[in-house]
């Protein structure tokens, strides 16, 4: 979507981390920026049983550990 945006194509709704070197190159503006709600982070879903494949259980955890916390951005 960054790429077609800064062909002109059209907007791109991205992260920032997507379109932080364009925006920063000149590439790319921000607009709209007082109608886009500031997310929180990341959001994972996933069922509620007991037991989580280890796989699942794994990348939860990796998350946890390298993500900030929606309080940690807020801050910012």
């Amino acid at each position: 979507m960054v790429k077609a945006a800064i062909q002109g194509m059209g907007i791109a709704y991205v992260p920032d981390f997507y379109a932080e070197a364009a925006i920063k190159d000149g590439l790319l503006e921000t607009i709209l920026g007082d109608w886009c709600p500031a997310e929180p982070g990341l959001a994972l879903y996933y069922s509620g049983h007991r037991q989580v494949p280890a796989v699942l259980r794994a990348f939860i955890d990796l998350l946890k550990e390298t993500q900030p916390s929606p309080v940690e951005i807020q801050e910012q």
